[in-house]
């Protein structure tokens, strides 16, 4: 009997062991489990958190970018706008009677030194040579350019452009349009 006791006994604390081990693998198990699931949330959270914040970046860009167009929009319209009021401007200028803008005309004229050639527009072909200082042993007229009105200068070494057009680009429009886009748009 001594021999069942301790064959009894070896197995009982086999038993035991193997009941602790066993213990012991289904707590690590579920601290495991438990360990995975806390991590697959982490995840799921941080997932979440990102899409959001891309989500979010994306919208403030494209807020962005419909506000920077909206304005883009507003400045196109502004700057038609007054392309539209110096085209009408130039329509103006060129209905101005000749009586009117001949002391213009004639003071170009005065302001030009030397031998020139003169092309006129159509409109003031025949009108320049009846100003004061046109002198016609020193300017030459030229065949009749395709402008609202005024005309050209061409000496040996440079040209100058008088037309209308040019005056009202290059020199009316930068010193007026800041005023004239001020009284136009101002809120």
């Amino acid at each position: 009997m001594a021999l069942s006791a301790l064959i009894a006994s070896i197995r009982q604390s086999a038993d035991h062991d193997i009941a602790r081990i066993q213990d012991r693998v289904l707590r690590e198990k579920q601290e495991l489990h438990a360990k995975t699931e806390a991590l697959k949330n982490e995840l799921r959270s941080a997932h979440e958190n990102k899409r959001k914040e891309r989500s979010s970046s994306l919208v403030r860009k494209v807020t962005a970018m419909i506000e920077r167009e909206r304005k883009q929009a507003i400045l196109r319209e502004k700057r038609s706008a007054l392309d539209r009021v110096y085209a009408e401007t130039l329509k103006t200028l060129s209905s101005i009677p000749e009586k009117e803008v001949s002391p213009l005309l004639d003071r170009i004229l005065a302001s030009i030194k030397g031998d020139m050639t003169i092309l006129p527009t159509s409109v003031h072909a025949k009108l320049i040579p009846t100003l004061p200082h046109y002198k016609k042993e020193r300017m030459n007229m030229g065949t009749p350019i395709d402008a609202t009105g005024g005309f050209r200068v061409f000496k040996e070494s440079y040209e100058q452009d008088f037309t209308f057009e040019r005056l009202l680009h290059d020199d009316l429009r930068p010193q007026t349009e800041q005023e004239i886009a001020a009284t136009l748009f101002s809120s």
